[in-house]
């Protein structure tokens, strides 16, 4: 089909020039006369809308120039109001044009299996395929994130986005009640194991005080000097993540065994 005028769609709707309509019409009175005579009838907002053209001057500037963009049924009644052949061809083109664009849609809508024209249904087939891939590398893409972001999800809806420090036994009642069931004493045991508290006393590891999972405080009570181990709102979540998927599992039946004389 010879394009006549250019139809442009904006938020599904078909738009034509006014000015672009004017010429195609060959319509031999100005723009501005024929606009202002045969608009009338019509409704901003509803049936056309002020957008302005920018032309380029001799002397290198820009001029705006008024225009409307109508949509396709004004477009056609405008043809018809001007009571000529070339009125009429217009007005037919944009029939074709119309009825192209509401089959290009049924098309888009429809499943390739419904198409009865072999060449469409093969490309619909080869759309409807290259979607599904794109579905799956989203679904796949979407899947790895989740699983990246489950440790924080895990720490944040347990620990209720603390921003603490806790003591160690607090630590072991909090992993309990998520079901990696453990007491204070054997908590310690499994962080010895794992090189995080000192084999010979409640205490961190120095290594692990510098990664910020441990703070300890240090004290005098009527003379008696004391030091007292937490665990830092990063040492949780590190801790926590360890035991509930599952990467200490090994050394907690060792210690529960050892604990249980089992």
């Amino acid at each position: 089909m010879k394009e006549i005028i250019p139809v442009q769609v904006r938020n599904d709707r078909q738009l034509v020039s006014a000015r672009e309509l004017h010429n195609a019409l060959e319509v031999k009175r100005q723009f501005t006369d024929w606009w202002k005579q045969n608009s009338k009838s019509f409704e901003e907002g509803m049936d056309y809308m002020f957008s302005p053209q920018s032309v380029n001057m001799p002397n290198g500037g820009t001029k705006q120039k008024s225009d409307y963009l109508l949509t396709l049924d004004m477009a056609k009644e405008l043809c018809m109001m001007s009571k000529t052949e070339r009125g009429k061809e217009v007005r037919q083109y944009f029939i074709k044009v119309e009825k192209a664009y509401k089959s290009q849609k049924n098309l888009q809508n429809m499943d390739s299996y419904m198409i009865e024209n072999p060449i469409l249904r093969a490309k619909k087939w080869i759309a409807e395929r290259q979607q599904l891939d794109e579905q799956k590398k989203l679904s796949a893409k979407q899947a790895k994130q989740l699983q990246d972001q489950e440790p924080d999800v895990i720490f944040s809806h347990t620990m209720l986005a603390t921003n603490h420090s806790c003591k160690v036994r607090q630590l072991a009642a909090d992993l309990t009640k998520m079901g990696f069931v453990i007491g204070q004493n054997q908590l310690y045991e499994l962080l010895r194991l794992k090189g995080y508290i000192s084999k010979h006393s409640c205490e961190p590891i120095g290594s692990k005080v510098k990664c910020g999972y441990f703070v300890v405080r240090h004290g005098v009570t009527n003379g008696n000097a004391w030091s007292q181990t937490l665990v830092t709102p990063k040492g949780q979540k590190n801790i926590i993540n360890k035991c509930l998927h599952g990467k200490w599992d090994k050394e907690y039946q060792q210690v529960m065994t050892s604990t249980f004389s089992i």
